[in-house]
């Protein structure tokens, strides 16, 4: 290899042939600057690996090393010896340039890593974020199916469309699962309300029909007497505008 001390990170990813491979392990027992690399190079690779959540497309790994090698990271220079002794400066010689510090690809490569996942629309950064909140929604989910208190109430609208919502009166929380309202235009939203046992409405959430398949009412179910649903403006109103269809009655 011409360029050993270059081939730390496709060391890393395993993109180096058998005889590369073997080469750089040898030169790795010996030299404390691709040691130091190589080690933070995996522990970047690492933390990548933690913030993703999904697998990447079949063929990604072999586009990005077919990109990596269209570049190479300049070698570190080499490194003095602490135990080296010191040549005094003859007079009247200019004095030598301070030592670099060792080169550190670390970063470009990083950066350069994300931005071909990114551009090759491969994992990202932010489904790691999305399969944690389809977590946290999971968990939440699975807390009101199985409260002991839960109930189910299913019903029809105006016009055959069926809805129903799930319960737990002692969650004081509610969800509106499977409904299939027709879409609305721009100017109109669904809204879900609560009724208390003095007959007033209390506004609940405002909705598109876009969203239908999973709308959460977490206020006003413990002293509710029924669930209903309006079409309101695209803000909700703090009154019914329209006349309420009941969803559940308790």
């Amino acid at each position: 290899m011409s360029d050993i001390h270059g081939a730390a990170g496709s060391y890393v990813v395993h993109g180096l042939g058998a005889a590369e491979h073997a080469e750089f392990e040898r030169h790795l027992r010996h030299c404390r600057a691709c040691q130091v690399e190589v080690r933070e190079l995996r522990e970047t690779a690492a933390e990548l690996s933690r913030l993703t959540s999904r697998t990447p497309p079949p063929g990604l790994r072999i586009r990005v090393l077919s990109s990596i090698r269209r570049y190479r990271p300049l070698p570190p220079p080499p490194s003095t010896p602490s135990s080296a002794p010191v040549v005094p400066e003859a007079a009247g010689t200019a004095s030598a340039a301070p030592p670099r510090s060792p080169a550190r690809p670390l970063v470009l490569a990083l950066a350069a890593a994300l931005a071909l996942v990114l551009a090759l629309g491969g994992v990202v950064l932010g489904q790691g974020q999305q399969h944690r909140l389809e977590l946290v929604q999971t968990e939440r989910e699975s807390q009101l199916m199985t409260a002991e208190d839960t109930t189910v109430h299913r019903a029809v609208l105006a016009g055959g469309h069926p809805v129903t919502l799930v319960v737990s009166r002692r969650q004081d929380r509610a969800l509106l699962v499977g409904a299939e309202l027709p879409v609305l235009d721009p100017d109109h939203r669904y809204q879900l309300w609560t009724q208390d046992r003095s007959g007033a409405m209390v506004a609940g959430p405002v909705f598109r029909s876009a969203d239908r398949h999973r709308v959460w009412l977490t206020t006003g179910v413990t002293r509710a007497v029924a669930v209903a649903v309006t079409v309101e403006p695209p803000g909700g109103s703090a009154r019914p505008s329209t006349s309420p269809e009941v969803i559940a009655s308790f």
